[in-house]
Parts: C-alpha cells; structure tokens; sequence
C-alpha cells in the first residue's frame, strides 16, 4: 500500500532510470566503519566521484573485500539509518518501509537462524531508539507497506 507523501519530488518529471542503479548495503558499510573508525562521507556520490568500502562480513566480524561504488545518476543506500538526519542534505529521495517488528523478527531469524533471535532483538531495540532520536519517517517521500513480499507487489502491478 502506498501512502501519500508529505512531499514529494515526483512532482518533477523523471529525468534518468533506476535500472541498473549501484547500491550501497548500510548492514556491510556501517560495520566496516564500526570496525575502523571514522567518517562517513556521501559527498563523494554528491561531487560524482567513485566512493570505497570495506565490506564487513558478518559471519567472521572481520572486514573483507573491498567494494567502489562509481557514480551514478542514482545511488540506492539502502538500510535502518540511510535517511538519518545528517545525511538528508545529501539525499534525493527517502523510501521508508513499514513493517511491523513481529515480522521484520521472523524475517531476520528466517534468514540469519534462530541462533540470531538475540542478536535481532538487540538491533531492533536500537533501531528504535534510532528512531526515537531521529524520526526517519516523517521525512520520507514515499511509506510503502512492506509487509508483503516484493514478488507479491510486482504481481499486483504487472
């Protein structure tokens, strides 16, 4: 279900597609910089330069691969905190899902394993004094009901 926007910059006409578009997994990126201190620069995507990471790898807590984002007309960053008010001056457009925490839970421990279940319940208990601190979803452009899956949405639309 899409609910109506606040604001929205789909008042102006679309001027480049999506497909194909880079994205950037906060759940890799925040860890790297967890792991190694420091800055998290958007600028770089704002200025059209190429932006580096380190991938952090979950199941080994260690830091992994590296990863360059090149630039493009749109970059997706995708994760709890990519609409977090330090960064909105750098944003285009800001999707919120909403999803009730009895199924985002289901859904990590589906994915992860019940040997997850605490660690998901901690991060979700930080998420939500995230959002206590940082209302994400009053400045979003577009709420979209996520408690469907994307494969049952495309139908619906095709």
């Amino acid at each position: 279900m899409l609910q109506e926007p606040t604001h929205s910059p789909l008042d102006r006409p679309a001027t480049v597609r999506s497909d194909n578009a880079p994205s950037v997994d906060l759940d890799e990126l925040v860890a790297s910089i967890l792991a190694r201190p420091g800055p998290l620069r958007l600028v770089s995507f704002a200025r059209g330069d190429a932006a580096h990471y380190q991938r952090y790898d979950w199941p080994s807590e260690t830091l992994a691969e590296w990863h360059t984002i090149e630039p493009a007309p749109i970059v997706i960053i995708e994760g709890v905190s990519a609409g977090r008010s330090e960064w909105i001056a750098h944003l285009s457009f800001l999707i919120w899902i909403e999803t009730p925490r009895e199924e985002r839970l289901r859904r990590g421990v589906d994915r992860d394993g019940i040997a997850a279940r605490d660690d998901w319940e901690s991060w979700m208990a930080a998420e939500d004094a995230h959002y206590e601190r940082d209302p994400t979803r009053q400045r979003a452009d577009v709420v979209i009901d996520g408690t469907h899956p994307l494969d049952d949405r495309r139908d619906r639309h095709a």
